[in-house]
Parts: structure tokens; C-alpha cells; sequence
């Protein structure tokens, strides 16, 4: 049928309190027919539900077109079945700034200033975030349970320290006397390796964890590599050699480290460190 807009349509009236329907079919017309109920016409259905009053025949409460009660507009299947039919578009708000709402409240979804969907990943009530700038001491951004793989790291034993390549290194043409004791770095750092040319007698290279020039026969070394004589050596160090306090050196004439090589005892030497 075609309905007036201006003529009202009543429900039949029902017992207190049941919930009454009203289905319209309304017709909307071809323009070029003048009959609203023709052939041509195209119907449209209207959905209202709310509660019958059965005194007045009222619809309670009454239908808006803000609607906040029995007014409603449903999909035509229900939640956990087969989907069919055509989709709802869904909309969202762009605001500049995010809106604040308290625990109950009804919330529009969020979207940036071309329309794209804002989403926050929560974990519990810590949000995930996945960016940040790092310090040396980081490998990674870890806030609630979010982690984002940054920058490559190796586990010190105590912090995560970045990864570098080798960019600190030592060099020296010929020991003096004394087994020449040289600080190559005065914070922590990593030795990589070293390499060298050795004299007539067979010398030991002493590693210090030490922020400052060792003092042989006093300081105790970390590490002891015996040099053979007359012989080139190279030492590659896998990952790194870890000292917490500094990267020093000196050369001896004994595995313990007491007493400092002869001057030319070792020559072409250099020690690189990260």
C-alpha cells in the first residue's frame, strides 16, 4: 500500500505491556505515474517496534529519528549465522584531538584526517607500542607486551649492548721497554681481535679490564695469549671479548703477567675493539 505521510497509522492495540509492531509498506512512485499505489511503484520497508500502550495505542517510547528505545533498525540475520544479504557501511570520527569517555559510555570508532582506521593495541591496560628511540643499552622497545625487534644485540650478562663493527683499534710499531701498557678505551667495550709481528723470544699479550693504562706486575690480567717467537700471529675473537670497565693492554715475559716485555720484543702490532 502507499502511505500519506500525513495521515497517522495506528497498531492494532495489545494487552498491557506486550510489545506491538507496526510494518509499512511504503510505496515510493514513479514520477510519471500520479497514482502513489501504481505499477511502477517501489516499495520500501519501514521496521517500528516499541511498547503498546493500550489505553491511548501509543507507541512507547515514541519512534525518532534519534532513536533511544524501542526504535531500531536490525540486520536480516542474526549474530553466529550464515552471512547473507548486503553490508552495513560503517562509519567512523576523525578528531583531532581523541575524545575521553567514562566506563559505560557508548564510543564512535576513531579515524585519522583521509579516513583510515585508528587502532591502539591494548595489553590488559598498557598499550603495545612499537617504536621509540633506543639508547646503547636497548635492543629493543618493550612497553606491556608489545616488542619490536629494533637494532641487532648481544647480552653482556647483565644489559643488552648494540651490536657494532670494530671502530676503536691500537697500533704500535715496536714494544718499548716495559711491555708498553696502553689503554684503548676507557668504558666498557668488546674485544675483537689483534694481530702482530713477534721478536726472538716468546712473548704473552695481556688483556686488562681496565679504564686506564695497566700497571704491570700489579693489575691482573683477564686474559694471557703466548705469542711464539719469531712468528706472525692473528687473533680473531668470535662475538667479542667483553670488558666492563675498559679495553687495555700490555705485553710480558711470563704467562702471569709480572714482568714487562724488552723494548722491540713485539713489532707491527694492532688491537682493534668495539
Amino acid at each position: 500500500m502507499a502511505v500519506n505521510p500525513n495521515t497517522p497509522v495506528l497498531p492494532t492495540r495489545a494487552t498491557n505491556n506486550e510489545r506491538g509492531y507496526i510494518n509499512i509498506d511504503v510505496q515510493a512512485a514513479d514520477p510519471n505515474d500520479p497514482t502513489p499505489s501504481g505499477s511502477s511503484a517501489k516499495a520500501l520497508g519501514v521496521f517500528i517496534a516499541g511498547v503498546l500502550d493500550p489505553t491511548t495505542g501509543a507507541i512507547n517510547p515514541a519512534p525518532s529519528s534519534s532513536p533511544t528505545g524501542g526504535s531500531m533498525v536490525q540486520g536480516n540475520v542474526a549474530s553466529g549465522t550464515a552471512d547473507s544479504g548486503n553490508p552495513v557501511k560503517v562509519g567512523a570520527v576523525y578528531n583531532i584531538t581523541a575524545p575521553t569517555y567514562a566506563t559505560g559510555q557508548r564510543t564512535d570508532l576513531q579515524a585519522d584526517n583521509t579516513g583510515n582506521i585508528k587502532i591502539t593495541p591494548y595489553a590488559g591496560t598498557s598499550p603495545l607500542i612499537f617504536n621509540g628511540a633506543l639508547t646503547d643499552a636497548q635492543s629493543n622497545t618493550i612497553v606491556g607486551n608489545g616488542v619490536t625487534p629494533t637494532r641487532p644485540a648481544k647480552w653482556n650478562g647483565t644489559t643488552w649492548d648494540r651490536d657494532r663493527k670494530p671502530n676503536i683499534k691500537s697500533r704500535i710499531t715496536s714494544t718499548a721497554a716495559g711491555g708498553s701498557p696502553t689503554n684503548v678505551k676507557t668504558t666498557a667495550g668488546d674485544l675483537v681481535g689483534f694481530w702482530g709481528q713477534n721478536g726472538a723470544a716468546i712473548t704473552y699479550l695481556q688483556i686488562y679490564d681496565k679504564a686506564s693504562a695497566p700497571v704491570v706486575g700489579t693489575d691482573t690480567p683477564i686474559a694471557t695469549y703466548p705469542i711464539p717467537a719469531n712468528a706472525t700471529f692473528n687473533q680473531g675473537i668470535s662475538g667479542g671479548l667483553y670488558l666492563a670497565n675498559g679495553v687495555s693492554y700490555a705485553f710480558t715475559t711470563d704467562a702471569a703477567g709480572t714482568t714487562g716485555a724488552a723494548a722491540a720484543a713485539v713489532t707491527a702490532f694492532a688491537l682493534f675493539a668495539a
